[in-house]
């Protein structure tokens, strides 16, 4: 049976992963942000990446007609994958208590960001997150906290299903290659994966029927305030 602790953690995985499902991307950062309070990245990022290879694996399988493979195959996939690469050996490096306040501060930014945009009702660039800079930035971001979504935002939820199923599957490799997935971790991903398999089922409900810019208005407000906690 699951212990408290893992059915707490059970709970916020099932909210954060919900936006995943909604928008296609969010349940990795928002995981780690409300969460970070109480668990160690560490901890929790080989456990998140192995449950989003589910999520974003049904995304992908059911949504597949949708994905722009032209941006994901010449701009996208082998530049952020270059990224993440740098982001694996830069985590590496980090402390704990690092990682956690580094992470703060760029969930505070990249909220601001948004938000700022949102709220001015500036477009994004034409190319928006397909600039190469940003996909760079976002593999590094995904290497260390397996959640470079905020700076890929603009594209659509299936392109994006298939960059992080591509990306997590290559993780949860380096994680299991390295001992970070362990006998243990994999006994508590087959139990977190009753309230991904949930939240896939809402979050499929609630992509057809609430508007997006509410949404993600809440979203990046509720990361701000989040990411703000952590760095303080």
């Amino acid at each position: 049976m699951p212990t408290l602790e893992l059915a707490i953690f059970g709970a916020v995985v099932l909210c954060s992963f919900v936006s995943g499902a909604m928008a296609g991307f969010g349940s990795v950062i928002i995981a780690l942000t409300l969460a970070g309070q109480f668990y160690s990245i560490e901890w929790m990022v080989p456990r998140l990446v192995a449950l989003n290879v589910l999520l974003n694996g049904y995304l992908v399988l059911v949504h597949r007609g949708h994905i722009a493979w032209r941006l994901l195959l010449t701009r996208v996939l082998w530049v952020m994958g270059a990224g993440a690469g740098v982001g694996v050996l830069v985590e590496a490096q980090l402390a704990g208590s690092t990682l956690k306040t580094a992470f703060g501060v760029l969930v505070v930014a990249l909220s601001s960001i948004e938000l700022y945009r949102m709220w001015s009702k500036a477009e994004p660039a034409k190319k928006g997150g397909a600039s190469l800079p940003f996909v760079f930035g976002a593999g590094i971001m995904h290497g260390i906290y397996a959640s470079g979504g905020p700076m890929l935002v603009s594209a659509f939820r299936s392109t994006l299903a298939m960059i992080w199923l591509a990306m997590n599957v290559a993780l949860t490799v380096v994680f299991v290659l390295d001992g970070r997935l362990d006998g243990p971790a994999a006994v508590d991903v087959a139990w977190l994966t009753i309230p991904v398999v949930v939240a896939i089922a809402i979050g499929e409900v609630l992509h057809r029927r609430v508007n997006e810019r509410g949404f993600r208005i809440v979203l990046f407000s509720l990361l701000f305030v989040a990411g703000i906690a952590l760095i303080f």
